[in-house]
């Protein structure tokens, strides 16, 4: 998968969209929601996405889960996350974090 980053702002809204180009010759525009760790037994960072063409009105929005690395100077890599006990610790937590903050249900995807 390769990746390739722009950033789009106005007034009310900014984000990083990173454009994931799939093997199969495919390509979806996600916009980086956030960074994070804290996953019990894992001492790496993580990024949800979401695609940009998600409905806002749709209740359970699609979210994809990655491990991230930051290389610096606005340079990073996504891994797909493989393990399934991986995947799921970083599910939870990722939820954890959206009821910490208020923020309503996304269903997550394994890509």
């Amino acid at each position: 998968m390769e990746l390739k980053k722009n950033h789009i702002s106005d007034e009310d809204f900014e984000a990083t969209i990173i454009t994931l180009e799939y093997d199969d010759g495919t390509s979806e525009d996600c916009a980086l929601v956030a960074v994070f760790d804290g996953v019990p037994g894992y001492q790496v960072e993580y990024a949800a996405l979401v695609p940009v063409d998600a409905d806002e009105d749709d209740e359970e929005t699609e979210m994809y889960l990655y491990r991230y690395e930051n290389e610096g100077d606005d340079e990073y890599t996504l891994e797909p996350i493989e393990d399934e006990i991986e995947f799921n610790a970083v599910s939870e937590r990722f939820y954890d974090l959206m009821d910490e903050n208020n923020i309503e249900t996304f269903n997550v995807e394994r890509q």
